[in-house]
């Protein structure tokens, strides 16, 4: 699900793409992948809340992951998700 998220981003359909990675994480909310896709559309799109709890839950799945910690912290929400 998550690459087809992707094909759909590329084509410019993000309400398509939205619903994609929001289905791949509802089925499999461990994906990190998936997560951190919807992260950064959420981010995209302005929904910085929901955006940084996606980094959150990423965060704390894949606690060595210094880009996840990063836009996980309060501080940094907005700042590396797009990176």
């Amino acid at each position: 699900l998550t690459a087809h998220g992707q094909q759909s981003l590329e084509r410019g359909l993000l309400k398509h793409a939205h619903r994609i990675f929001r289905e791949a994480v509802r089925v499999n909310p461990r994906s990190i992948g998936a997560l951190a896709s919807l992260a950064t559309l959420e981010e995209a799109i302005g929904n910085r809340t929901s955006a940084h709890e996606l980094w959150q839950r990423a965060a704390s799945l894949d606690p060595g992951n210094r880009r996840f910690r990063r836009v996980a912290r309060p501080t940094g929400l907005g700042r590396e998700a797009t990176r």
